[in-house]
């Protein structure tokens, strides 16, 4: 039987135990040792630090099956005990234990994850160098780029001060200028590799690394424009994979989505980089199997690459199969497993299958490998707050915010934890502070990068369709009343169709509907996911994930109150309600099938989007800045409002961020709003 959580968590002295056991155990007095511990157990019979050294006296009497079983009991009473104390001794030790065992019999990778959960636990050489050992991983298949070059600053020196000499004695030695400017270059001296490359290029017109080189350095000051013009040249005069790359991130950086295809596939997609980017690109255009093609096709080029195997979980992921995706990424620790990212990624990939303890595991040992990734710290802030775990989320900032001093995702994150705590005041004091760091960061951009916004994601209307009839024919099956509402009643009313600038779909059920039967409605079909939250009684919202569109259907439990009715969502201690005038349903005919709508649209369209709702406005937000909001919601319907202005920022979408700004003022003004609009207008970025 496990005993309660308020056990004292053990201290050093408490372990002395198993020193002496170990000792005992050397000299060949292992009837000795093991007396003395089941002393112990008479006394505790569940006792963790007993039951540790009786695991390790098994595996050294080379009964590793009875070291496993005693060891796995150890660990999960140490658990049990202290949930909380990540950190103790013990479990690490414990850990360490059990992947000595495997490490002892051969199987090195079995022991790899509790190497790594001894690391969460306590940082030992140990469990570092068994990891090194356990990777395996050919590097021969990795590729350096010209401008990742390092090389030694004294070569430098020497080469700098050669050129110079050259120049200053043949000012027009077109090849000195050359080399001078390329060791400009990797000193990252952008400004005065510059104009001698420039002086290059116009007499060694036909050489291709000297505009290769030019188009680096104008990409270190910012200037995209001439570094494309550049990179066109280098490619005209000698096709290679670098200007491939090169000038597919660079149409891809501006949106340019089909150039950019292309160009990577012409001389880019044998490279991991120019994979990963062909992959994620073609994602991007729903265009998955030949993503998946690509990812596979890179895969089996550089098999023993984890990187290669990471963009094909990605590729699953994102192509609405997430048991490939695990396997991909699964493979990819097993041949790196002390690559802090991957970790990451598949915390990542576990948080949006809303496997929330998995996520946190994954995330700790990305910390554990490497205390500067800034991402696992982000990434672990939402996690814990996820699961309600708010005093480890905080703990975990304050660590963070100790190494990235005002960091904006930081701030961002930890002020979604205080909006969930009900911390209001706090909440907008750090989600503040994330959009005035933003601010600064993005003061400091070149002018050119300022207008390289972030394109959003929509819906391919033609995808709704075939998400929005395929959850129709399983709903009406199963019995289930739904009804039309939001942005896809909207477009379907006002424009005939679903709205082209919409992310997600929006069905109502009134609340007394039985959960089960939606669940139900989708259990033997494998194109729709189904999240727990939809058996949840109290839950005000669920969501359908269509796999084969990646489109996302939001369902909410409109309540019956009166008159009239309630819909929203709760996140955390903060509620958001809209109330609308009560209504009765109408058929509505479309695509060829019936649904069911509110009898008035139009009313349900004034109490939502106000009296002008037949004028299309993009940038409006129904939870920002809903007309029926309740007088209750404002606290969360602001919170969201900056949270999402803060998106809007990060991705440089000026217009949708000034939008943004005009709708929390519905709320009240703020001085930050005044900065963000001030910021905006006088870079005229919108």
């Amino acid at each position: 039987m496990m005993s309660n959580s308020k056990t004292p968590v053990p201290t050093i002295s408490d372990l002395a135990i198993l020193k002496t056991t170990a000792d005992l155990a050397e000299q060949g007095q292992l009837p000795e040792a093991e007396a003395l511990l089941h002393e112990q157990l008479a006394q505790d019979p569940a006792d963790p630090v007993a039951l540790l050294g009786l695991g390790q006296l098994a595996a050294h009497a080379g009964l590793v099956d009875d070291a496993h079983v005693i060891l796995e009991a150890a660990l999960m009473e140490t658990r049990a005990r202290w949930p909380d104390q990540g950190n103790a001794p013990l479990q690490a030790e414990i850990q360490r234990s059990i992947a000595r065992t495997h490490d002892s019999t051969g199987q090195i990778y079995r022991g790899v994850s509790h190497w790594l959960d001894s690391l969460v636990c306590e940082d030992t050489q140990e469990a570092r160098e068994a990891l090194a050992r356990a990777r395996q991983v050919d590097d021969s298949n990795k590729t350096t780029l010209f401008k990742d070059i390092q090389a030694p600053a004294g070569l430098l020196e020497q080469a700098e001060r050669v050129c110079g000499e050259e120049l200053a004695r043949q000012p027009d030695d077109a090849e000195a200028s050359f080399q001078l400017g390329n060791v400009k270059l990797l000193q990252k001296k952008y400004d005065e590799a510059l104009p001698l490359l420039e002086r290059a290029s116009q007499r060694l017109s036909e050489r291709a690394d000297v505009f290769y080189s030019l188009a680096l350095t104008a990409m270190g000051l910012g200037q995209t424009e001439a570094a494309r013009a550049a990179l066109l040249r280098s490619h005209e005069l000698a096709p290679s994979l670098d200007t491939c790359l090169e000038l597919g991130m660079y149409y891809a950086a501006r949106g340019e989505h089909a150039e950019a295809i292309d160009m990577l596939r012409l001389g880019a997609q044998d490279h991991p980089d120019g994979a990963a980017l062909l992959a994620g690109l073609l994602s991007r255009e729903r265009r998955y199997d030949e993503a998946i093609a690509v990812a596979q096709y890179i895969c089996d080029k550089f098999p023993t690459s984890a990187r290669c195997w990471v963009l094909l979980g990605r590729a699953h992921y994102t192509a609405g199969d997430p048991e490939q995706a695990m396997y991909a990424l699964m493979f990819a620790i097993h041949l790196a497993p002390d690559d802090d990212d991957i970790h990451t990624d598949l915390g990542s990939l576990l948080s949006k299958l809303n496997a929330h303890t998995m996520a946190e595991v994954a995330y700790r040992r990305a910390m554990a490998l490497n205390p500067e990734n800034l991402w696992g710290y982000t990434s672990l802030i939402a996690c814990l707050s996820q699961q309600q775990k708010y005093d480890q989320a905080h703990d975990i900032f304050d660590q963070a915010e100790s190494k990235w001093p005002d960091n904006p995702e930081l701030y961002l994150n930890v002020s979604v934890v205080e909006c969930e705590q009900g911390d209001v005041e706090k909440a907008f004091s750090s989600v503040h502070h994330a959009i005035e760091q933003k601010l600064i960061e993005l003061a400091e951009l070149p002018p050119e990068q300022m207008f390289e916004e972030k394109k959003e994601q929509y819906m391919v209307v033609h995808d709704a369709h075939v998400a929005l009839l395929a959850a129709h024919e399983a709903l009406t099956r199963a019995g289930v009343p739904f009804f039309l509402i939001g942005g896809t009643l909207l477009g379907i009313i006002r424009d005939g169709d679903l709205l082209p600038f919409d992310k997600d779909m929006d069905f109502g059920l009134w609340s007394d509907v039985s959960r089960e039967a939606i669940v139900g409605a989708f259990n033997d079909d494998p194109d729709f996911m189904v999240p727990d939250t939809m058996l949840d009684p109290n839950a005000w919202v669920s969501a359908l994930h269509h796999k084969p569109t990646d489109i996302i259907i939001d369902m909410f439990f409109f309540h019956r109150d009166g008159d009239s009715c309630l819909e929203g969502f709760d996140r955390g201690a903060m509620k958001l309600r809209w109330r609308y005038r009560g209504f009765e349903l109408k058929p509505l005919p479309f695509l060829g099938v019936e649904f069911l709508a509110p009898e008035s649209p139009e009313r349900f369209f004034e109490d939502i989007y106000g009296s002008e709702w037949r004028i299309p406005d993009p940038g409006f937000d129904a939870v920002v800045a809903g007309y029926c909001l309740t007088p209750e919601s404002k606290d969360l319907c602001s919170f969201y409002g900056y949270e999402r202005l803060f998106s809007a920022l990060r991705s440089r979408r000026w217009a949708k961020t000034m939008s943004y700004a005009k709708q929390i003022r519905k709320w009240g003004p703020h001085p930050i709003l005044d900065q963000v609009e001030a910021f905006i207008r006088e870079r005229d970025l919108a």
